[in-house]
């Protein structure tokens, strides 16, 4: 029986787990932004809470028929 048919070669897989690392890495990060981006979206500032009152736009009711 030939003994190194059965060992892997330690270079080729520690280049593949490297290949996979960065991978997983890149993975993590785009995972990460996506993640980040969801949380803003959910609990970030709404657009509905600010207030908008711009000095050219008349009021709706005068003074006088104001209740």
């Amino acid at each position: 029986m030939n003994s190194t048919a059965c060992t892997p070669n330690p270079v080729a897989s520690t280049s593949a787990l490297a290949e996979e690392n960065a991978w997983l890495r890149e993975q993590v990060k785009h995972l990460q932004h996506q993640l980040d981006w969801f949380k803003k979206q959910l609990f970030g500032p709404k657009s509905e809470k600010r207030v908008y009152d711009p000095a050219e736009q008349g009021e709706l009711f005068q003074p006088a028929d104001a209740p």
